[in-house]
């Protein structure tokens, strides 16, 4: 599963919520709803979930414009991907 990939789909699905300290956790939020659909509709004894690690990879070696017009992520998501 692309994990970096729901985070940010639930980010933007869902409206601003926030924890009792003000958190924002609508990302995380979606993000277990979703992997909890998935484990439904899916059997299994495994499950994959990949992040992506940072902004430069050995896919910027390999193509530098990759993800370069990308812009940053709201501040509001940052707390929530870490």
């Amino acid at each position: 599963m692309d994990g970096s990939g729901y985070i940010f789909r639930a980010f933007h699905a869902l409206p601003p919520m926030n924890n009792p300290a003000g958190v924002p956790v609508n990302a995380v939020f979606g993000f277990t709803q979703m992997i909890a659909k998935f484990l439904l509709d899916h059997r299994g004894s495994h499950i994959a979930v990949v992040f992506d690690a940072s902004r430069i990879t050995f896919r910027n070696d390999i193509y530098p414009d990759y993800k370069a017009h990308r812009p940053d992520p709201p501040p509001e998501l940052v707390p929530q991907s870490r």
